[in-house]
């Protein structure tokens, strides 16, 4: 019996469902509710491509982000975080988490309130 000394792998295109063809969503920095704009300070890239922007996030005690929106976006939670999200309806909707801890988000438009003693930061990867 021959032994091949590699094995070559090839793919077969699929084609890809029609969600996946729809145009990508518009870039916040073009509408005015760019996170790094609306928070001043508070909010900055540190990692940009054509693939995703990650934001570092950092937010103290009573402050709030400014209305601001994400597409789909992963959040990394470096320290606790105990505050309000609040939609474009104004209900809030109170968010806690530990450091460590990664949510998934899909696209929102909002704004965020630290409620808590300490000073929030996060990481969010913005999928483009």
């Amino acid at each position: 019996m021959k032994v091949l000394p590699f094995l070559l792998l090839t793919s077969v295109a699929t084609p890809l469902p029609a969600a996946a063809c729809l145009p990508p969503w518009e870039e916040p920095e073009r509408d005015g509710l760019d996170l790094v704009e609306v928070a001043g300070g508070r909010a900055k890239v540190v990692f940009e491509n054509a693939r995703v922007r990650v934001l570092e996030v950092n937010v103290a005690p009573g402050e709030r982000t400014g209305v601001h929106r994400h597409g789909e976006h992963l959040v990394v939670f470096l320290a606790p975080v105990e505050g309000q999200n609040i939609g474009v309806d104004g209900r809030p909707v109170p968010v806690r988490f530990e450091s460590g801890a990664v949510h998934w988000g899909d696209p929102i438009t909002h704004d965020t309130v630290n409620t808590g003693a300490a000073a929030t930061r996060n990481l969010i990867i913005e999928l483009k």
